[in-house]
């Protein structure tokens, strides 16, 4: 497994919950009956409880102090003047 860069992780917690509906597209046209968020939020409970999910959010979490810490550094980088010389 590719191990990803520290502050990418919170992204990939949010890209997993907003792709969790586009998993189960097929499955969706089974369900015609059911209205669309209904059925969407079945396919996101039925994906953050599988063991995969857990461990996967649970190490993000897990590194939750170190993200934080490297963001407030990042963002106290001072922004470039515009007067900088080649």
């Amino acid at each position: 497994m590719r191990r990803v860069h520290a502050p990418a992780r919170p992204f990939l917690r949010l890209a997993l919950l907003l792709l969790c509906p586009a998993l189960g597209h097929a499955e969706a046209f089974a369900q015609e009956n059911k209205p669309a968020g209904e059925r969407h939020a079945e396919q996101v409970k039925t994906l953050l409880a599988s063991p995969e999910i857990v461990k996967a959010l649970a190490h993000i979490d897990s590194g939750r102090e170190q993200i934080l810490k490297e963001w407030i550094a990042i963002t106290e980088v001072n922004a470039p003047s515009g007067k900088e010389r080649p």
